[in-house]
């Protein structure tokens, strides 16, 4: 972390921050990279494109990293949508257990933009500070060789993408040839997984051609 990044922390977290500045975050913080990295693995192996990239901040912890097989509910009304259109895994159910491996089969990656495992609210606050273009843009080129002209991104939070903020995340400068991954309609515009997620879950039609 860079002096900015620090005094950030110490600044938000007060007397929690010596956690998120000790050798143990770091540590766990590579650790979760470490296990994308093993994932990217599965899916070059598997000699298939992605279908679709999900873009997400980061997780809250390394014991809640969703490849990490934590049952984390994020994506249950994605899993909800493939049972109930009758796909499976090796002619089995999708459930938590074959989850992941499903989901590399099927082509749909998630992907981090942060590198920390901060609260979603220090995000909302100082992602501006956290987040890293030249990380994000080489994950993006290790995942490159998985495209096809029908690979598509979308953003798991509309406050990703939202024009009343600074949040404009798609308009990095690492996705400058990928910027057309985001127009699912024809609009140009970036879009969320889900159209609603309380009380229920509701995919965004847009997306489920690519799921």
């Amino acid at each position: 972390m860079n002096f900015r990044q620090r005094k950030t922390i110490q600044q938000y977290f007060g007397p929690n921050a010596n956690h998120y500045l000790s050798p143990t975050f770091q540590i766990q913080s590579n650790e979760i990279e470490n296990i994308w990295l093993n994932v990217v693995n599965g899916h070059l192996q598997t000699g298939n494109n992605l279908r679709l990239v999900i873009f997400g901040e980061a997780p809250l912890s390394l014991a809640q990293y969703f490849y990490n097989n934590y049952p984390n509910t994020f994506l249950s009304g994605i899993k909800a949508y493939y049972n109930n259109n009758g796909l499976t895994h090796n002619g089995n159910q999708i459930i938590q257990a074959n989850f992941l491996d499903f989901l590399i089969a099927r082509g749909v990656l998630l992907f981090d933009l942060f590198n920390y495992p901060f609260p979603s609210n220090f995000y909302k606050k100082h992602f501006e500070v956290f987040i890293d273009e030249n990380a994000v843009g080489s994950k993006l080129n290790l995942i490159t060789p998985l495209f096809n002209h029908d690979t598509k991104f979308v953003f798991r939070y509309k406050m990703l993408f939202q024009t009343n903020d600074k949040r404009m995340l798609h308009h990095l400068n690492a996705f400058n040839s990928h910027f057309h991954r985001f127009d699912l309609n024809g609009t140009g515009n970036p879009h969320s997984i889900y159209n609603a997620e309380r009380p229920v879950q509701i995919i965004n039609p847009l997306v489920i051609p690519f799921l």
